[in-house]
């Protein structure tokens, strides 16, 4: 096999090369990570021949097979210590790692394994990590993805020439085993006696890979036994494809995507829009199904006005015919209310309300011109202290002229206020709104909505006396 890898090795290896006037050319330019299992071991062997590049090794312990660990890790000092190449090596409580984040203990191991990896590169100027990933382990991403749900990226496997994923660095991470299958792995380990120790646990079907390895490989061998070549020629394929459905994507985009704002209009008149959209909100940081549930929004024809998805770092909203991308904004809100004790000015966010009292008669006209900033009310129904905050889901009133109640979310579709408007708008809430005569709440009627609409019981009639005014600016 040494034969087989030497120029994919050269071609991968030639942007690290040291260059001819470095003061010490033979210092390790590229870090292995090396497990001791067969695929590391004869990575490593292959490396040592070839002398493409100097390199070091690196091994991490996880500490998860007692002994067993212990005895992979002695395996990777001793040869690289019988053949003068540098070796790093580390212990982590894995265990004690995931149950702190949170996380599996697969994915614990490989954010301790890849952290430390950059760590190295960063301090000893390594320029590359080199994986012993192979056929098998792409044709095992490849159907996880497929069983998890996946897009066509999913579907491509991994490939030889990608990033270390961690944040913060670009620090190149290059897989030359990716297109051999394990039995040629096997078979080369035997022939040139490359030493390496079995992981009992491979053969346990605690892990997803495992299962599949396991139990399902072995079914697809039967069906096909080159089905692991047979995958990797179909992602070949699928990678052309991709490539045509980014420069279909790059184009068509362009022309619906304004900024973070999708022209709703534009969007639904292409060819494929489903995919042009699922591609725009997951590059974004939506999830598959946050995308499905926008792509549905579209098709079903309801309300697109106020609609909103996402619960993470990004938030999509319809507003007037665009679905616009935004960050989740902290808007005040009923948690966070401003109780009024009496006439003043009033800071809520960006907004301020002036509240002011002052007297009033039956000569004067109670009615406002439309599209004003004020809303007065009768004092005697709106006693001191009252509460502006924000507005919730559920929130109505009874405004004037009308017999029943009306939802705030449907006085905001009518005056066609984008997300932003509806969150910054101050809702007034008497104190006694807070309870009823049993006692039992009912926060969600709410007296007015500034500066638009006001309560029918506040309302100013022939009897009012005094009148407090409230004004937004």
């Amino acid at each position: 096999m040494y034969r087989r890898v030497e120029p994919l090795l050269t071609e991968l290896l030639e942007p690290f090369r040291p260059a001819p006037e470095e003061e010490n050319p033979e210092a390790p330019r590229v870090l292995l990570a090396v497990s001791g299992g067969i695929d590391s071991m004869c990575l490593a062997d292959i490396f040592r021949h070839v002398k493409c590049i100097p390199f070091a090794v690196a091994h991490c312990n996880f500490q998860l097979r007692g002994e067993e660990a212990d005895a992979d890790e002695a395996l990777v000092r001793k040869w690289t210590a019988k053949y003068g190449i540098p070796f790093h090596s580390i212990r982590f409580d894995t265990e004690t790692e995931a149950k702190q984040r949170g996380v599996s203990i697969e994915m614990a191991a490989r954010e301790l394994r890849y952290g430390w990896f950059k760590y190295l590169c960063i301090t000893n100027g390594y320029k590359a990590v080199i994986t012993a990933h192979n056929a098998n382990d792409n044709a095992e991403t490849l159907l996880l993805n497929l069983l998890r749900g996946t897009g066509i990226k999913g579907m491509l496997g991994m490939s030889m020439r990608g990033k270390l994923p961690v944040e913060g660095v670009d620090i190149p991470l290059l897989r030359p085993l990716l297109k051999v299958p394990r039995e040629d792995i096997r078979t080369h380990a035997k022939w040139h006696n490359v030493p390496f120790r079995e992981d009992r646990t491979n053969a346990e079907d605690v892990y997803r890979r495992n299962r599949l390895r396991n139990n399902v490989f072995p079914q697809l061998q039967a069906i096909n036994p080159s089905f692991v070549l047979t995958f990797l020629e179909d992602m070949e394929r699928l990678r052309v494809v991709d490539a045509i459905a980014d420069d279909y994507y790059l184009a068509m985009s362009e022309q619906c995507l304004e900024g973070d704002s999708i022209d709703i209009d534009r969007l639904r008149n292409m060819p494929h829009w489903e995919y042009i959209l699922y591609r725009i909100l997951v590059e974004r940081g939506f999830t598959p199904a946050e995308a499905k549930l926008a792509e549905d929004l579209l098709k079903g024809g309801r309300q697109i006005s106020g609609t909103t998805i996402g619960c993470g770092d990004k938030v999509l909203y319809g507003a007037f015919g665009k679905l616009v991308i935004s960050e989740p904004r902290d808007f005040w809100d009923e948690e966070h209310p401003v109780t009024v004790e009496g006439p003043g000015t009033y800071t809520l966010g960006n907004k301020r309300v002036i509240v002011s009292e002052e007297p009033w008669d039956a000569s004067m006209n109670p009615r406002l011109k439309r599209g004003g900033n004020t809303l007065i009310a009768d004092a005697r129904f709106l006693p001191y202290p009252f509460t502006l905050r924000g507005w919730k889901h559920g929130d109505y009133l009874r405004p004037i002229g009308l017999s029943g109640r009306k939802k705030v979310q449907d006085l905001f579709t009518d005056l066609k206020l984008s997300l932003d408007q509806k969150h910054e708008t101050p809702i007034l809430v008497k104190s006694d709104c807070f309870r009823d005569e049993k006692g039992s709440g009912f926060r969600d009627h709410v007296s007015a909505v500034l500066p638009y609409r006001i309560d029918a019981k506040l309302r100013v009639t022939r009897d009012t006396e005094r009148i407090i005014r409230l004004t937004l600016v």
